[in-house]
């Protein structure tokens, strides 16, 4: 029997990587993207794995990308988006260029692959996965606009296109994740010290937060799926200084990523 096919971008580690893995062990054939050509080389070894050099903010490579993939195949089962990048910092002092391009990567990229790629997914009535994040319901967090930004655009172009492709009978799945142990969220610390860097009027409220959980750092309002549940707080000093409580820590370094990727592999597989 004919292998499923999936095209994961933002494959080279974390999430997408932990996703290339499942689907693989599932049976997939999947083309791993990535804009880092060395991870790619160092971590794509099964003969199942195609690795696929891609920057989702260039038009050339997403076409390069494309016809490296119809050359092996003429349709695509499940297109997994997980590309994407952090941003914190002030909304008043970030500079206009950064906060671009993070919106150029997080929603214009997610845009521009499952454009160029659709046609592989309709072919097989396949399934398009939107990685979205938990800060996609939340109350947008002091200093976290910019990534919150892009992840409630994520959520609106998602919710857009599962309506539209409905009528094809193309499927769009949106994902939410929290924090887990990858290098986005290790790299938090270093993103509390850019955004530092670039005021003078917030530096210090920054400064005190450094080095805090992603988990902690975002203020979790409530669900409207899960209304009636009591508001968790902050318990950063950022959460004290905007005067919230302190709840019970949780430690996102003790989350793996098996559950994450066990869902996005459920979404695909479903189609069975």
């Amino acid at each position: 029997m004919e292998k499923r096919t999936a095209l994961v971008t933002g494959a080279g580690g974390g999430l997408g990587h932990a996703t290339v893995e499942r689907l693989v062990a599932d049976g997939w054939k999947v083309f791993a993207a990535d804009i880092n050509t060395d991870v790619l080389r160092s971590s794509m070894h099964d003969p199942d794995v195609v690795p696929i050099v891609m920057d989702v903010t260039d038009r050339e490579s997403l076409e390069s990308a494309y016809n490296a993939i119809v050359s092996q195949t003429d349709h695509l089962d499940g297109v997994v988006n997980f590309a994407g990048v952090m941003g914190l910092g002030s909304l008043t002092d970030m500079p206009e260029e950064r906060l671009a391009r993070i919106l150029d990567i997080n929603v214009m990229g997610t845009f521009r692959v499952n454009k160029i790629f659709f046609p592989l997914v309709e072919a097989s009535k396949g399934r398009i996965v939107n990685i979205s994040s938990e800060t996609g319901w939340q109350s947008a967090a002091p200093f976290n606009g910019p990534y919150s930004m892009s992840k409630y655009a994520i959520e609106a172009y998602s919710t857009a296109l599962r309506r539209e492709l409905a009528l094809l009978g193309v499927k769009v799945i949106t994902i939410q994740p929290g924090p887990f142990r990858t290098d986005m969220v290790e790299g938090i610390e270093r993103a509390f010290t850019q955004a530092e860097n670039e005021t003078t009027k917030f530096a210090s409220v920054i400064r005190q937060g450094t080095g805090c959980q992603a988990d902690q750092f975002s203020p979790r309002s409530r669900h409207p799926r899960t209304s009636g549940r009591k508001r968790p707080h902050l318990q950063t000093p950022q959460a004290r200084l905007f005067g919230q409580g302190r709840p019970p820590a949780f430690n996102p370094r003790k989350a793996s990523t098996a559950n994450h990727r066990s869902g996005v592999s459920d979404g695909l597989a479903a189609r069975r």
